[in-house]
């Protein structure tokens, strides 16, 4: 058995396979979703692609070239009160003019998005976030919502530009977001505390045990209690 390593055709370079870009089913050669009238695998600032679970088939457009197109998992500590249905997607933008005003539109289906979050670096904190990429008139960057599109609208080295220099490259890392309810906050019961004399608190959801109380301080609870009893019934007595 020969085992032959064939290589993946890119022609247009965006990172995305030809065969990728050619339809939800792989097999349209002409299959254009931006509807320009020149197939996504031709053009190197459009490219196709299946989200991260493979349930949607989205399409970018950039005025700039675009480079390692990708579909990825969410990063940790997205916010729970925010579905992501198309996952997040990852881009390079190149070939533009250091400090230029750029843009990528996201051609979604299925669902329509309320909001775009990206996790990555802002000027004012460095260090890799979360953050609601919604459109500014200030910095002139964000995401705006119109359907099934989303245009980013970026400045070069400002805000939304992951590597926050002014080099004529846009790097991005987001997705669409849609608003969901928080989960409901956990319900909590108190059971008996075994040999010990006390009680534990535990999380009915997940079975974690999540504090003990110590049966001194029952004990204590307890002596309170009795103490009070006492002195309501002392006072009584006397207005008798």
């Amino acid at each position: 058995v020969t085992i032959v390593d064939v290589p993946v055709e890119d022609n247009d370079g965006d990172g995305v396979p030809d065969t990728e870009e050619m339809g939800p089913e792989g097999t349209d050669g002409n299959y254009d979703g931006n509807q320009d009238g020149i197939p996504d695998s031709q053009q190197d600032n459009v490219a196709s692609l299946h989200t991260f679970d493979g349930t949607h088939y989205v399409t970018l457009e950039g005025s700039g070239n675009l480079e390692g197109v990708e579909a990825v998992p969410l990063p940790p500590g997205a916010p729970t009160d925010i579905a992501f249905p198309y996952g997040f997607l990852t881009f390079v933008m190149s070939g533009l003019q250091p400090g230029a005003s750029a843009a990528v539109t996201i051609f979604l289906d299925g669902v329509t998005p309320g909001a775009y979050f990206k996790y990555g670096a802002t000027p004012g904190d460095p260090t890799p976030h979360w953050y609601d990429f919604l459109y500014q008139d200030q910095t002139q960057t964000g995401a705006t919502v119109n359907g099934f599109e989303v245009t980013l609208h970026f400045v070069d080295g400002n805000r939304g530009d992951d590597d926050l220099s002014a080099n004529g490259t846009i790097v991005d890392q987001g997705g669409p977001g849609v608003s969901q309810s928080p989960p409901p906050p956990p319900t909590v019961e108190l059971t008996s505390g075994g040999g010990r004399g006390g009680c534990t608190i535990t999380k009915v959801r997940g079975g974690r045990e999540v504090g003990e109380i110590d049966g001194s301080y029952a004990l204590m609870i307890l002596a309170f209690l009795t103490l009070s009893v006492r002195r309501g019934m002392r006072r009584r007595k006397s207005l008798e």
